[in-house]
């Protein structure tokens, strides 16, 4: 099973705990929030995965990078839109 995970927006109400991150990689518990998500989603079985970010994908694509060895049961890949404010820059991002 698919699904996708919307991770876009710039995170206002958490910038003044967590402006320096995208805010699926707010910290919960001890793990990003993106974490908690992708755990929880894989025991409704779910085995791909896409996260479609805008602000600050370059934190998560670099998390991903680090996380198949956390993560070695879910295929995850990150769409990121140059202009995550227009729609059609998100199905350019997807092609």
């Amino acid at each position: 099973m698919d699904a996708i995970i919307l991770c876009g927006g710039r995170g206002t109400r958490l910038s003044g705990l967590y402006g320096d991150r995208p805010k699926a990689l707010a910290p919960v518990a001890g793990r990003p929030f993106i974490e908690w998500q992708l755990r929880w989603l894989w025991r409704g079985g779910v085995e791909r995965l896409h996260l479609a970010a805008g602000h600050l994908a370059g934190q998560l694509r670099a998390w991903l990078a680090q996380s198949p060895a956390l993560l070695p049961w879910l295929t995850a890949t990150l769409i990121a839109a140059r202009s995550p404010s227009n729609p059609r820059h998100w199905a350019r991002a997807a092609d």
